[in-house]
């Protein structure tokens, strides 16, 4: 019975317990062959964890993890994962993908504070590891349509256009999340980045 799931499995955690990991990944993927659809997620979970830790081969890990997202497309454990190694590859264009992947997933599923949480991440890519601030500013704009009072998108523009040097859109940036900071740190922190514009560009306090 070669595809036993029972003798499979025990085989995979005899593998494991001896220490062999390529053992275990030979045995996993035996198991996976058991397996159909949505059953064989946990068995690639556990392939990409084994991969990423204890084989130490990222881009197999991937592999893996790309295959639990096809069949499992709201899986968030393998999102995060996924986005936790290519952040550490510095692979900005795929980790980007996977990040706008996952904003359309969350927005379909009614979870828009995730999805603007993982737009604000692509402009963070964008301006801060790939040095494209329209590209970042675009991304921004693009929360802000949803929700104009996003306070960290209003910051993050503000930010972008401070180093620019763009200090009239920068302080009507600074203005607008001001109007909806929440706590007194913000507050002051946005009264005293007004007061650095104003020095900058010679407007009295």
């Amino acid at each position: 019975a070669p595809e036993d799931p029972v003798a499979l499995a025990a085989l995979a955690d005899i593998e494991e317990k001896r220490g062999d990991f390529t053992a275990l990944e030979e045995a996993l993927l035996r198991q996976l062959s058991a397996v159909r659809g949505v059953d064989c997620v946990p068995v690639l979970t556990r392939l990409a964890r084994n991969a990423a830790e204890r084989l130490n081969d990222a881009d197999r890990a991937l592999v893996y993890l790309h295959q639990v997202l096809d069949a499992d497309g709201e899986n968030r454990e393998a999102f995060a994962e996924t986005e936790r190694i290519l952040a550490s590859l510095e692979r900005w264009h795929e980790l980007i993908e996977v990040l706008e992947r996952r904003a359309k997933i969350e927005a379909r599923t009614g979870q828009a504070g995730a999805e603007l949480a993982c737009r604000v991440s692509v402009a963070s890519i964008w301006g801060e590891k790939l040095g494209a601030a329209d590209s970042a500013l675009e991304a921004l704009q693009a929360v802000l349509a949803r929700d104009p009072r996003h306070f960290p998108s209003l910051l993050a523009v503000a930010q972008i256009l401070e180093s620019e040097e763009r200090w009239d859109e920068a302080s009507d940036a600074l203005k607008k999340a001001a109007e909806v900071a929440s706590s007194p740190q913000d507050r002051a922190m946005l009264l005293c980045r007004m007061a650095k514009v104003r020095a900058a560009t010679g407007t009295p306090v």
